[in-house]
């Protein structure tokens, strides 16, 4: 079984997690301070709650936001994401993030605030959500991509990122570069589809 069929509430409890508890005090405190120009208040918030809901109790407690929806692609633990609902207001979607953009948001009327948190390594699913989120996001929304930014384990995976990504990164990237900035090549990748798929 691939880590990807591996929900990471699984392996391991988000609310123990360090890194990931500084990552939310980074955006809240981000966004209180956005907060004096919008009302960051009235925007619907989309993200991953997982099994915690971690960030949905922090963005309603310290941004109040009730307007909230949860994205859960696996459909056996529905009851469990259901159970622990920490308010009314948030609404539950069984499905992936790629069918929910596609089919569920209104993207004309609402103002969004999307966090949407991978805890995989990027793959074609993830480029098609950035694709169809920069051909439609307004620029009064906010948009937060994260994915994983370990660098891969598996045999030949980097060289098979260097290789698919190459006009983006650069076509006489080496292997050894990749290896030693990879975090940073990640981002700046993200950066540039996004841009392109924009002025698509």
């Amino acid at each position: 079984m691939s880590d990807k069929q591996v929900s990471s509430y699984e392996k391991v409890n988000y609310l123990l997690r360090l890194r990931k508890q500084i990552e939310r005090k980074m955006i809240i405190e981000m966004l209180q301070k956005l907060s004096k120009e919008i009302q960051v208040d009235k925007y619907h918030y989309i993200g991953f709650g997982s099994v915690y809901f971690a960030d949905f109790i922090l963005f309603h407690k310290y941004l109040h936001i009730n307007d909230m929806t949860s994205l859960e692609r696996d459909q056996k633990k529905k009851k469990r994401f259901e159970f622990n609902l920490p308010y009314e207001f948030i609404t539950l979607e069984m499905k992936s993030a790629s069918e929910y953009l596609r089919k569920n948001i209104d993207w004309k009327s609402n103002h969004l605030f999307m966090w949407l948190d991978y805890d995989y390594f990027i793959d074609f699913d993830i480029i098609e959500d950035l694709k169809h989120i920069a051909r439609n996001v307004k620029p009064d929304d906010i948009l937060l991509i994260t994915l994983d930014a370990d660098l891969p384990q598996e045999p030949d995976a980097v060289e098979t990122f260097r290789d698919g990504f190459r006009r983006y990164i650069g076509s006489n990237i080496s292997i050894k570069k990749v290896k030693e900035k990879f975090p940073k090549i990640l981002h700046q990748l993200i950066d540039i589809l996004l841009m392109l798929f924009h002025e698509e």
